[in-house]
């Protein structure tokens, strides 16, 4: 079937310049032709059949695939969404509510947020971060005090931190001591802890008070100014 010149012009109207210029091979069209919408039409209309044929097919193809795009966004409108980003300003569910109630209370109660001392650095940590180890299982030979003191008390020949946050004794009669994460996973590389004790870490046991110090300006004036400094006790464990 001959395609008519009207046939053509309405076919030329769904195509843009691209389109048309890339139906062909690179040299069909001259460079004159391609930078003029009428230049390029009245170049289009000498072609042969065939290519008026093959310019109807790009126009068909362009015009499905528009269809098809507008088909897709209308279903996407019209579709009931089960993103919850859509779901933004919908009123949650009472089932919901009562689990962000709960994850909260689990988040912010006293199991959440009790505290233990570690036995390997002294640090406080967290419950969660904190793994309950059998003594005869920590591994001694890396918790052996590397600058030996007079003062210190030594747990089966290592140097622990001893307090009743950081050892307990269970029914049986094992004694069981606290180490935080990163002192384990040290252990477990068989690595001396960074922040042990038995690191150098270790500054021993001390009480506080305080001392009074006074500082008088000269020139007969009598201003005092009372300082109060922490001093540690005698060492000892």
């Amino acid at each position: 079937m001959e395609t008519t010149s009207s046939d053509i012009q309405l076919m030329l109207t769904q195509l843009t310049m691209k389109d048309i210029t890339h139906a062909f091979p690179d040299h069909t069209f001259t460079p004159a032709e391609k930078r003029s919408r009428a230049k390029l039409e009245d170049a289009v209309l000498d072609l042969c059949e065939d290519a008026h044929t093959i310019l109807r097919d790009v126009a068909v193809n362009k015009k499905r695939k528009k269809e098809h795009v507008i088909t897709e966004a209308l279903e996407h409108v019209h579709q009931p969404s089960t993103n919850e980003e859509d779901l933004f300003f919908e009123t949650v569910s009472e089932d919901f509510r009562q689990r962000c109630i709960a994850d909260f209370i689990d988040s912010t109660g006293t199991a959440a947020i009790t505290t233990s001392i570690c036995a390997v650095c002294a640090g406080r940590f967290f419950a969660f971060e904190i793994s309950e180890v059998k003594l005869s299982e920590l591994k001694k030979k890396y918790l052996l005090p590397s600058k030996p003191h007079s003062a210190h008390v030594l747990t089966d020949g290592m140097l622990l931190h001893r307090r009743p946050t950081s050892f307990h004794i269970d029914n049986n009669g094992d004694s069981f001591a606290n180490v935080c994460n990163s002192c384990m996973l040290d252990l477990e590389h068989d690595k001396t802890p960074a922040f042990s004790l038995a690191n150098g870490m270790w500054i021993g046991r001390y009480g506080v008070h305080t001392v009074k110090v006074a500082y008088s300006k000269n020139r007969g004036q009598s201003v005092h100014v009372n300082t109060h400094i922490l001093c540690p006790k005698q060492a000892r464990c």
